[in-house]
């Protein structure tokens, strides 16, 4: 996971070590050291977005994500912007 400030920029689980409880484990440590947390997924990634409502965040906005500067967008996509 990385982390900077109260904003969660990456979190990814390898697939053969998902359903493990270490994503829960990676948002359980960042909620205790912010009060805080914001985060941003696609809003295709439909598994990302349960884990997240699983952990008591909520969308704040919908938007879209351009590739310049983003490894995972392929041109400009849906984004949801999450907070806790």
């Amino acid at each position: 996971m990385a982390k900077e400030e109260n904003t969660i920029k990456d979190l990814f689980i390898d697939v053969e070590y998902q359903r493990r409880g270490l994503g829960s484990s990676f948002i359980h440590q960042a909620k205790e050291e912010e009060t805080f947390l914001t985060l941003s997924t696609f809003q295709l990634n439909k598994g990302a977005q349960k884990f997240y409502e699983f952990h008591d965040f909520v969308i704040a906005r919908l938007g879209f994500a351009g590739a310049e500067g983003n490894a995972w967008a392929s041109n400009k996509e849906k984004a949801c912007r999450y907070y806790l």
